[in-house]
């Protein structure tokens, strides 16, 4: 897998090539009203097996106060798993498919759009040691979705909870009653595993996308202050030995009857490298070959970039 393709209108195609950039934008702005909510569902079963796997016998829904909206162990899962996902997430989003019809249509001007191929393995490799800016390929398999559940969330939460008990300052010596007693601390330590998990599970009916997505785990939430806020929207984040990669200040621009946060991420310092191997023409596009070659050549890529034409039958 070595090209990700981002499927857009011919004025984004300019503005990614002038200003090498790519944009992410707020994920909850999208029309899928289910992302990052694809998979709560899966919480409570998962995390029942995990508990048997590792012998711990507890109730989830036993009454339990943890406050008076919050009446057993479920619920507070719940309610830490929803509040960590209202942070706000900027995501870019490609297809591993370069001449996808579908794609075309939503994405790329009716057809009349590119799409852009980016070096998928040279972005892996400068993304890979990020806390908070990710890249990876979304989950549609719902078995794959709830194995990602256990091995991304709920494990490493309950690696957590038994260094925990370890050094805990009073002596307990039963595991399974500091776990029932400390839930609250489980469900807190899944703060950065419910993004990084979440963000990249999908409804199984999006599988025809085979989309990959960069997100940018923001921390921004309501609760905020303004100084801490002021202080994410206005830093830029230098990626890679010689920063190939910089990902932008947040800014806003307005779509429609939106206000949309997004953050560009500069690739500027890496167009050498072939950070972008291939551009597709899309069926319905009056460009030519020669515009594309001329475009790139302008704005300092080399002359090895692959310049194709869909394929599609779609006028």
């Amino acid at each position: 897998m070595n090209y990700i393709y981002h499927y857009c209108s011919l004025n984004t195609f300019m503005q990614i090539i002038e200003n090498k950039t790519i944009r992410l934008s707020d994920l909850n702005k999208t029309n899928d009203y289910l992302e990052k909510k694809w998979g709560i569902d899966f919480l409570q079963t998962n995390l029942e097996r995990v508990l048997k796997n590792h012998k711990i016998s507890m109730d989830l829904e036993e009454d339990y106060w943890y406050s008076d909206e919050v009446p057993n162990h479920l619920e507070q899962l719940h309610q830490e798993v929803r509040s960590h996902l209202r942070y706000q997430t900027l995501i870019a989003c490609f297809s591993l498919s370069k001449d996808l019809l579908s794609q075309w249509r939503a994405y790329g001007q009716d057809g009349a759009g590119v799409a852009v191929g980016f070096n998928y393995n040279r972005l892996k490799s400068l993304l890979s040691g990020q806390d908070d800016i990710l890249i990876d390929r979304v989950i549609y398999d719902t078995n794959k979705q709830q194995r990602a559940i256990r091995e991304r969330m709920l494990l490493p939460a309950l690696e957590y909870m038994h260094e925990l008990f370890q050094d805990y300052p009073i002596e307990v010596k039963d595991f399974n009653t500091f776990f029932t007693h400390e839930f609250d601390a489980f469900c807190e330590v899944l703060d950065k595993p419910v993004e990084r998990t979440f963000t990249f599970l999908k409804n199984p009916a999006f599988r025809e996308e085979k989309e990959v997505r960069i997100v940018y785990n923001t921390h921004i939430c309501e609760e905020i202050d303004s100084d801490y806020l002021s202080e994410i929207l206005n830093k830029s984040i230098e990626i890679g030995d010689k920063s190939e990669l910089v990902l932008q200040p947040i800014r806003h621009q307005v779509k429609v009857d939106k206000m949309v946060a997004y953050a560009d991420l500069c690739f500027e310092n890496c167009v050498d490298s072939k950070i972008i191997k291939e551009v597709v023409i899309g069926p319905k596009s009056k460009v030519t070959e020669q515009d594309i070659r001329q475009i790139l050549l302008a704005n300092g890529f080399q002359d090895n970039v692959k310049i194709s034409r869909s394929i599609a039958s779609y006028q």
